[in-house]
């Protein structure tokens, strides 16, 4: 997997920024609709739907964070403070 880090201002960044607009927006949407669909027939909502959906993309990401190669960690706070 690569992680657009040194390269900031090239292309592949806008590319990376736009797909995860994209998801964003979807995962919005699709959510909404699950809330919407297991609260029919009530009158409160119960947004537990979203909370676990929430969870599963947060280990989902976990697991994908596990095959991302990472550099030591002065270089990753150096690059962030001094660019």
């Amino acid at each position: 997997m690569i992680i657009i880090g040194e390269h900031l201002f090239s292309q592949d960044f806008g590319g990376q920024r736009l797909w995860m607009s994209v998801g964003w927006g979807l995962s919005a949407v699709l959510v909404g609709r699950l809330v919407d669909l297991a609260n029919r027939d009530t009158i409160l909502q119960d947004f537990s739907v979203a909370f676990n959906v929430m969870l599963a993309a947060l280990l989902a990401d976990f697991v994908t964070l596990g095959y991302v190669e990472v550099r030591n960690e002065f270089s990753i706070i150096y690059d962030m403070v001094f660019f």
